[in-house]
């Protein structure tokens, strides 16, 4: 875990990221490699899923579509905790096909946040954060008639661009 906190500190010592982010972000990446070498497999994890992670995370704090579509104006904490949501579906959620693994890593990282700290709350609406990400997305683009947009749709489009965009 100290590995992780470094690396995290040094890829946002020079943004304005507040110090207060640093260990649940550490944290969050720490329990999502922990949570996939005992309940997956511990090869299916790597320190370069770490550094995946922070790139999305610095990404999505400085690009959310959200944000942008709703033109809402996040507070640096909620902006962290936003990208940090989007971050742990992309390259830990997406992983798993069955819904009940998917809903076992969220309910373990909501219970290792509640232990460090509670500015974190907003991790609560996990499911909501990436919807949102999602359908300003889709909102932007053209679907042909007939098209339903469902929750598998939105999440194969949502990886895609940002497959294709990062």
């Amino acid at each position: 875990k100290s590995y992780i906190t470094m690396i995290v500190k040094q890829i946002f010592e020079s943004k304005s990221i507040l110090n207060e982010n640093i260990n649940p972000v550490a944290t969050i990446i720490y329990q999502c490699q922990y949570w996939f070498r005992k309940n997956e497999n511990e090869c299916s994890v790597s320190l370069r899923d770490v550094r995946r992670c922070l790139r999305l995370i610095k990404f999505f704090y400085e690009k959310s579509a959200y944000q942008f579509y709703k033109k809402l104006n996040f507070n640096e904490n909620e902006k962290m905790i936003n990208a940090t949501i989007l971050e742990v579906f992309l390259c830990y959620f997406c992983r798993l096909g069955l819904n009940e693994k998917r809903k076992e890593l969220i309910d373990h990282l909501k219970n290792e946040l509640r232990l460090i700290t509670n500015c974190w709350k907003k991790f609560e609406d996990f499911d909501q954060c990436v919807k949102n990400e999602q359908n300003a997305y889709l909102s932007m683009m053209e679907l042909p008639r007939g098209i339903a947009k469902n929750s598998q749709l939105l999440e194969i489009v949502f990886a895609m661009i940002i497959s294709i965009i990062k």
